[in-house]
């Protein structure tokens, strides 16, 4: 899917992120597994519970988390391995619920043991409860000896001994043996060593990790798929295809009808494999997401899924970039449902692109798709076959049931859905509704799988058959969801959620769990079929339309009548032939309820105008729609979603209209657009997308009253100035001003948005309001003032390519309490934090004039950041955990003025405060009383841990810019203090000081190495511990 940068106050969606060095593969012979012997371990099984992780990680963190465990979770990460980590300080008596569960729903557990793992009672009752697993679920466990000995974890010897007695003066002897008796237990099972005799170093040992927890997984899910009748033999036999030839990129095909089952056999095997890949991406129903969104969108969706990054891919070829990477990656690629040969040539390319060793299956009904490629036939199901997975649904012995079953399955002539609908139909009834059930299949030939699938359409009441036939007829691939549903089915007294759930309940209808209500293909052309049977000979009397030449006709002769309740017209030059139709074409039509028109532009033509449409419309969409403003006797009362996307409507309607049921207003690429609409009575409005539309120079203030509102889309709103309100919203979850050139002024926020884009505007401050922000995008280049304190959800800052940061403009950025922040966003902030101080020091002393006299006055520092870390950044040259430090420029290159960049490491403070108040000053006879103070907010209430402040400030760099000329060496002493309301001051104890000198002269090479280093790069793809050395060559 086409990502968006988001800025997200309340965010839902979790965006993982470890920024660690990659691990070097292991090249040479695979490392033997140590001889320790297991006390006959379980074979693998399928799981008996849900599983939600393929991996369970226990672990003490006082000796592995910075090191093996953030290399070991990268390259599970990598994997595509999914694998639980608690990544919280394990302290306190009890373990977590969460962490049980967690241990419940994994099919491995890896161990590993250390020094300190002893140590917690954590995760000694985290091996309490994984051994429980293995012994009572067949768990996979597997023990990792990291520097320490396995007889001494299995005798409980050394420091394990130690451990155990501390651990009993707390906890008791009965509770101790009986984490003693789990510790001894797991150390007994075959595992692996870290050693330097079988491992030349850690990257090994997590090579050897990986290929094992590969293997289990395997193992476990071939066993797993025995549970799908019939699949055991397809899966073998395509695995076998995409196995010949392991260096060449290989394409292998799933062919067969509707409803065979091409999709699952992809499914399972996409789960088998994908672990062996770099990458891997499952894109499904390519037919009808290329025929709804286009082929463009979809490309996009593959390449950024396999590249974990945003792209916009506009053209058939690939960006350079793009395919250098691709063709040093080994992938897995599924797409489902192909229905043309040029889909699969567009979104593909050459398939030299692709790395040594890659995969494709595609999965599609017709054969010639697939051209001179491998294939494989998916057959209906065997009887026997068919009976199994007809009884697994069912669930209902005796002999009767059987003889019965067996009739059943019979006439589904082993059509896996046709069998699971008939299944679902019968599951649960008594033998006599069976009987009365098979005597209706024995009447209808073999080969009428329509009329088969009739029989669960029968079982419905009049309510439910017409969402059936409304969602065949109209509403499937729209990818609607429930909720939208609701709204436009609703009839009086009946529960559509209801309805819904037995049309579930019955296999007619899937809804996900995104809640997106999908139909299956057989299930559809059986709807189709009932509605043509209301009249053979005159389309025009049929409910539900859908054919466009039926369509065609019924508007051309204005044949339309009250029969009709949809109109679904996908048109094009061959089917309307540049007809004029006439201002009363929907007059007739007073039942219409849906309307969708979308082709081709300028083929409608209303030469005359539109009189009117519908009242009763629920649903419109009118792509290309010709006329420059809806008809002026319509009626909106009863529209839940309106779109009109490419329109050329200058405005939608005059003064106010009844919208309260309105919910999706969408009138994107409207380029006439000028006029904002009057939106007062829309309050129960969702969504409202008014993208490209060029003209719209503001908004009505009507939209600042839209408390519902959840998504609202601007972007490429060129002309638009501003969007500021006072108003608080709450609902509000997406914001899209993307590339509105010309908005400099900005305030509309939400405590609970999820996705901010103001990439391309004018915009130069945020506000500040953003408790909930778990992802801060990409932001534009112009921002100068970022503030996100107390954003206590956040957890990754997304930053863009290395050139494109050295053209920001940054002078303050706040992140306090933001402690959440990922390993992987701290790092790049810290680099980005570099490039923004140093560009900003350089800039102000090649411009500023010189200040040698300085004075005492409380000012806030002209650039800083703060953000969440115990530690001076290491690109620091002079550094100190005390408060004093000595600076030597006696044999730095001649520099007429230099400038200082600060760095203080404030610790917690847990009382409230207003300011803290920085003091530098010297510390030997020569300084007098010359002293600099710097004042900077703090969070009011408490600073909740240790965090890195970065200043500039002019003042503070003449005065010691002056020692420097005097001196060559000085000294520098530091204090903090905070203030509080009362202006009573506080002292805080620093944890870190550090001073950074500038100099002006080497600033261009330092940006040249920056963008030579960071080329196209993501600052997320390379940690900032790799630049350690290459800085100190390019910043001092």
């Amino acid at each position: 899917m086409a990502l968006l940068f988001t800025y997200i106050i309340g965010f839902s969606v979790v965006i993982i992120g470890i920024c660690i060095p990659i691990i070097s593969r292991f090249d040479g012979e695979k490392p033997k597994l140590p001889d320790i012997p297991p006390p006959y371990p379980p074979e693998p099984s399928p799981p008996t519970h849900q599983t939600k992780y393929d991996v369970f990680i226990s672990f003490s963190g006082n000796d592995t988390r910075e090191g093996l465990l953030s290399h070991l979770t990268k390259a599970l990460y990598q994997k595509q391995i999914d694998t639980f980590v608690d990544t919280r300080l394990k302290e306190g008596q009890d373990i977590s619920q969460e962490l049980l569960r967690a241990i419940e729903r994994s099919l491995i557990s890896l161990v590993v043991f250390s020094e300190s793992y002893a140590s917690s009672s954590w995760c000694l009752d985290e091996l309490v409860k994984i051994m429980e697993c293995r012994r009572e679920q067949g768990q996979i466990v597997i023990p990792v000896f990291y520097k320490v000995e396995p007889s001494d974890v299995r005798h409980s010897k050394g420091v394990f001994s130690e451990a155990f007695a501390k651990q009993e003066k707390r906890h008791g002897k009965q509770k101790v043996q009986t984490w003693r008796s789990a510790f001894g237990e797991a150390a007994n099972i075959s595992g692996l060593h870290y050693s330097t005799k079988l491992f030349g170093n850690e990257a090994e040992l997590i090579e050897a990790i990986i290929q094992l927890v590969n293997s289990k997984l395997k193992s476990m899910r071939q066993v797993s798929t025995k549970g799908l009748p019939g699949i055991g033999k397809s899966i073998s036999s395509v695995e076998s295809l995409l196995r010949q030839h392991p260096q060449s990129v290989r394409v292998v095909g799933i062919w067969g009808m509707g409803g065979i089952g091409k999709t699952t056999i992809a499914e399972e095997i996409y789960n088998l494999l994908r672990h062996e890949f770099e990458a891997s991406v499952f894109l499904r129903n390519v037919r009808e997401v290329s025929l709804r969104r286009g082929i463009t969108y979809l490309k996009n969706e593959l390449f950024s899924n396999l590249l974990g990054e945003t792209l916009k891919i506009e053209t058939q070829r690939l960006p350079t970039y793009v395919e250098m990477k691709i063709e040093r990656m080994k992938v897995l690629i599924v797409l489902d449902d192909v229905n043309q040969s040029d889909q699969f040539e567009i979104l593909l390319g050459k398939l030299e692109c692709f790395g040594s060793g890659s995969r494709i299956l595609v999965t599609t009904r017709d054969r010639h798709v697939l051209g001179t490629y491998d294939t494989y036939k998916v057959e209906p199901l065997e009887l026997d076959e068919a009976l199994k997975l007809f009884n697994f649904i069912v669930n209902q012995g005796g002999k009767d049931y059987a003889v019965l079953a067996e009739k059943v399955v019979d006439h589904a002539n082993g059509i896996p859905v046709v069998i699971k609908s008939l299944a679902h139909l019968l599951r649960g009834k008594d033998k006599r509704i069976w009987e009365s059930e098979l005597e209706k299949l024995g009447k209808i030939p073999d080969e009428e799988v329509f009329a088969i699938m009739r029989l669960s359409y029968d079982d419905l009441d009049s309510y439910q058959k017409s969402i059936l036939l409304d969602i065949a007829c109209f509403f499937d691939g729209m990818k609607l969801k429930v909720k939208y549903l609701e709204s436009l089915l609703k009839h009086g007294h009946y529960r559509v959620l209801a309805a819904l759930k037995r049309l579930e309940d019955l296999c007619l209808i899937t809804i996900s769990k995104e809640d997106v209500v999908t139909m299956h293909d057989i299930v559809q052309e059986m709807a189709w079929e009932i509605v043509l049977q209301e009249s053979i000979e005159d389309p025009a009397t049929h409910s539900r339309i859908w054919n466009p030449d039926y369509i065609y006709q019924v508007l051309k002769n204005n044949q339309g009548s009250e029969a009709i309740r949809s109109l679904n017209f996908s048109y094009s030059k061959a089917t309307v032939r540049n007809m004029q139709f006439s201002p009363l074409v929907f007059s007739k039509m007073s039942k219409l309820r849906f309307l969708d028109f979308y082709g081709e532009q300028d083929l409608l033509k209303f030469p005359e105008g539109l009189q009117q449409l519908p009242s009763r419309l629920r649903y419109l969409r009118w792509t290309y729609y010709p006329l420059n403003s809806l008809p002026k006797e319509f009626s909106a009362e009863n529209l839940v979603i309106l779109e009109l996307p490419y329109s050329k409507v200058e405005k939608l309607w005059n003064g106010i209209q009844n919208l309260e049921k309105l919910k999706v207003l969408k009138a994107p690429y409207s380029s006439q657009l000028k006029e904002f609409p009057d939106l007062s009575r829309a309050i129960n409005l969702e969504i409202l997308d008014l993208k490209y539309c060029l003209l719209l120079t503001r908004v009505h203030p009507s939209l600042f009253s839209l408390n519902k509102l959840e998504t609202l889309d601007l972007s490429w709103c060129s002309s638009l100035t501003k969007l500021e309100t006072n108003a608080h919203f709450t609902s509000l979850r997406y914001l899209s001003l993307y590339h509105c050139k010309r908005l400099n002024r900005f305030s509309m926020i939400s405590e609970n948005m999820t996705e901010l884009d103001l990439r391309h505007t004018s915009i130069r401050e945020l506000p500040s309001d953003c408790k909930n922000l778990q992802t801060l995008p990409e932001l534009p280049l112009s921002i100068e003032t970022l503030d996100a304190e107390n954003c206590t959800s956040l957890k990754a800052v997304l930053f863009p390519n290395i050139s494109e940061q050295l053209k920001e403009n940054k002078k303050r950025v706040v992140f306090w309490n933001c402690l959440k922040l990922e390993k992987q966003s701290v790092e790049a902030f810290t680099l980005n934090a570099l490039i923004n101080m140093v560009r900003f020091t350089n800039q102000y002393l090649s411009a500023a004039l010189e200040h040698d006299n300085v004075d005492n006055s409380n000012e806030d520092p002209e650039a800083s950041y703060v953000y969440p870390g115990s530690i001076v950044p290491k690109w620091f040259e002079y550094q100190t955990t005390t408060d004093h430090l000595t600076v030597n420029l006696s044999s730095a290159a001649y520099a007429p003025k230099l400038g200082f960049i600060l760095c203080f490491i404030v610790p917690v403070v847990p009382y409230e405060g207003l300011r803290l108040m920085f003091t530098i000053s010297g510390e030997d006879d020569n300084d007098g009383n010359k002293v600099i103070k710097l004042n900077v907010d703090r969070p009011r209430k408490v600073i909740s841990s240790d965090h890195v402040t970065l200043f500039y400030d002019q003042r503070c760099s003449s005065f010691l810019n002056g020692r420097y000329k005097a001196l060559g060496v000085f000294k520098i002493k530091v204090s903090v203090v905070s203030i509080s309301i009362a202006s009573e001051h506080v002292a805080v104890e620093l944890k870190g000081f550090g001073v950074h000198p500038v100099n002006p002269s080497k600033y261009s090479s330092f940006k040249e190495n920056m963008e030579l280093w960071g080329y196209h790069t993501p600052v997320t793809v390379k940690p900032v511990s790799w630049l350690n050395g290459f800085l100190s060559r390019i910043i001092g």
